[in-house]
């Protein structure tokens, strides 16, 4: 099992995250504010966290992939 570089802690899974462009009408209805959304598109991942200590360790899939699967980073 993968070892983090930064906590040493060993780890079987990653924590990642991702953006959402999100297309919304914003209107005032009635006197309030009112934010509807209309469409959501998934952006890609970007950022993969260590499970344990929540350090960033790495930015694109194949590293976080290679990692995971036992390769030297």
């Amino acid at each position: 099992m993968p070892k983090c570089p930064v906590c040493g802690e060993e780890i079987d899974h990653l924590v990642a995250f991702a953006t959402d462009v999100v297309e919304c009408v914003v209107e005032v209805v009635d006197g309030r504010l009112m934010v509807t959304e209309v469409d959501k598109e998934c952006g890609g991942l970007e950022s993969f966290l260590c499970p344990k200590c929540d350090a960033e360790l790495f930015k694109t899939l194949s590293d976080a992939e290679q990692f995971l699967k036992g390769g030297e980073m």
